[in-house]
């Protein structure tokens, strides 16, 4: 978020729009949109590139894993019914009520 405000020289910083990706320690250039690679950030389109820098990180590089655990999930609950639940009711089905534990209960039980 400091690009968003930065108000010094952009070509300093030596940014296009790419990132570096570690997966399995192996390095790879992500460009983060075609042709990003020979596309300098500067101050006109550095919002786009924040955009695109987040988008990448909290969606695209999670692809994999968040399918692996969709279809997973999908094979112990049909995903069309959690559309029947909220997410505090989904919440209190996972995780139980937010009650202290009775022990005396569980041993009679």
């Amino acid at each position: 978020l400091w690009l968003k405000n930065y108000n010094g020289n952009f070509e300093d910083l030596g940014l296009d729009f790419t990132t570096l990706s570690n997966e399995y320690g192996q390095s790879r250039v992500i460009e983060l949109k075609p042709g990003g690679r020979h596309i300098p950030v500067t101050w006109t389109n550095r919002i786009e590139y924040i955009h695109l820098l987040a988008d990448y990180h909290l969606n695209r590089q999670l692809e994999t894993q968040f399918q692996a655990f969709r279809e997973g999930l999908n094979g112990v609950v049909p995903l069309s019914w959690l559309t029947l639940f909220n997410q505090t009711e989904l919440q209190t089905l996972i995780s139980g009520a937010e009650v202290p534990i009775d022990i005396q209960d569980l041993r009679f039980h």
